[in-house]
């Protein structure tokens, strides 16, 4: 029951403290309270000295009894209909009117998180985050009704100079993070486009009568054009990605990199892989049309942090598997022929050595089971999505830093992780796959996003597409 006995010392009154609580990004939040008090004064509780702690449950409900008897104790009758008026007085704010007057930016939000219905749980994470960024920000918490134009000035002036540094919960200037880059106008855009949602979503429900904030200020729709125009895809080349997975040898981030180079797989779905998701199954040969067996890949799970848990997972909250990115990221990819000797398929027999002994130094000779994650810890729990991305900057940096001393002749562009996916669709690309070819295996929504991103392709067979990719990677060494 949502109530908690408490003594008013000032008073002398004992009351019950009800309050209702709703979840919101899987943490309890009070959003209404209210006291029931006892009718008169009572004693305070104060055990005994040395009272050992044992006796001190039997002391408590005695001392209740004794006020209950002078009519110093809290109804519970009263404040279990205290508690249900709370939750109806909540439910009703979904569909009746409350001025404007009252209702501050952060019970919005708060309103907003609860009521609306996200299809995805990443949905619904990504959109808390932004508008608890913009809570820290607009600190004094402003009534709706006096949102204006500075309020978005302040947002953007204060994302131009700060970053959440994640590790100490802070602040901090953005040249004194451990990723010291600016963040981009377009992220602050999407904060601010958040916000504008949320403030749509409270006139649709009535909670507000209008929307205060005006567009976005003309010079930061400005900044954020010129970015969107000037921003492009970086491209590596094999040699690069070589040279970068080459300083990720003592790391566990090698071969998931190297196999992210071969899929186009994002980051959050390389780290979901299980052993079972890898299969063999029979395909129609292009050029002799007999059937021979193939390697896939099985894409069917996403990464996420689990705040309730503080941990990395694929299960949801009601036991469910939490689904790629969009339908259409669920899909199964080729690796190439069976029998021939091609380059994710030793990646992936590698690790299967290294996970086989990591296995035998924790006194297990079992090789890895089917439900076993094919990229983990040496405990098999789930690798930090942060700590792939940070390990693969580590290496680009540690490369470029190699051809600058003249220890290598491979200068390296300052490319992310998520860039391996543009590498490998240029290389599918240069072997004259198809336009619906790529769509499928990078996982995109429709055929028209790939034509738009990365221009029309030319047909041909997936399969022997990736194996001739593949091929380049041969004389990589990967132990």
């Amino acid at each position: 029951m949502p109530k908690e006995i408490k003594f008013n010392k000032k008073t002398g009154i004992w009351y019950f403290l009800c309050t209702h609580k709703i979840h919101i990004g899987g943490k309890q939040k009070t959003v209404a309270s209210t006291k029931v008090e006892a009718k008169k004064i009572g004693e305070p509780l104060v055990y005994p000295k040395d009272m050992p702690q044992s006796e001190r449950e039997a002391y408590k409900n005695a001392h209740y009894k004794k006020l209950k008897s002078q009519n110093a104790y809290p109804s519970e009758t009263k404040a279990i209909n205290a508690i249900y008026d709370l939750k109806k007085q909540w439910d009703a704010k979904g569909q009746v009117f409350e001025t404007n007057d009252k209702m501050s930016l952060f019970q919005l939000f708060d309103m907003y998180m609860d009521k609306r219905d996200f299809k995805k749980t990443s949905a619904k994470k990504s959109v808390e985050q932004a508008l608890n960024r913009i809570k820290h920000i607009l600190a004094h918490n402003p009534k709706v009704k006096d949102l204006n134009i500075k309020h978005y000035e302040t947002i953007i002036n204060f994302r131009e100079k700060y970053k959440w540094n994640q590790k100490i919960n802070e602040w901090v200037l953005w040249q004194k993070h451990p990723n010291p880059v600016r963040i981009a106008p377009t992220t602050t855009e999407k904060e601010l486009i958040c916000l504008r949602t949320a403030l749509d979503y409270a006139v649709k429900k009535n909670w507000i009568t209008k929307n205060y904030l005006p567009d976005f200020p003309e010079n930061f729709r400005d900044k954020v054009t010129e970015y969107k125009n000037s921003s492009k895809d970086i491209y590596f080349s094999t040699a690069e990605v070589h040279a970068i997975a080459d300083c990720m040898k003592e790391t566990s981030f090698m071969l998931p990199t190297l196999l992210a180079s071969v899929t186009g797989l994002r980051r959050n779905e390389i780290l979901s892989l299980q052993w079972k998701d890898w299969t063999q199954e029979p395909v129609m040969n292009d050029s002799t049309n007999e059937k021979i067996m193939v390697h896939f890949l099985q894409v069917k799970r996403s990464l996420f942090y689990d705040d309730n848990k503080k941990q990395w997972t694929v299960i949801k909250a009601d036991g469910t598997i939490n689904p790629p990115k969009t339908p259409a990221s669920i899909r199964k990819i080729s690796l190439g022929y069976c029998g021939e000797d091609n380059f994710a398929v030793r990646i992936l027999e590698e690790q299967k050595k290294i996970q086989h002994a990591n296995n035998i130094k924790r006194g297990s000779i079992n090789l890895p089971k089917q439900s076993d994650f094919i990229f983990s810890h040496k405990d098999g729990s789930l690798f930090a999505e942060s700590s792939f991305t940070q390990a693969f900057i580590r290496a680009r940096d540690e490369a470029n830093e190699k051809f600058e001393n003249g220890l290598s002749d491979v200068e390296i562009q300052p490319g992310t992780l998520h860039d391996l996916r543009h590498y490998h669709v240029s290389e599918l690309i240069e072997e004259k796959a198809s336009d619906k070819q790529i769509s499928t295996r990078l996982g995109h929504k429709s055929v028209a996003f790939t034509i738009d991103r990365y221009g029309h392709l030319r047909k041909g067979s997936d399969v022997i597409h990736v194996s001739n990719v593949q091929k380049k990677h041969d004389d990589f060494l990967l132990s």
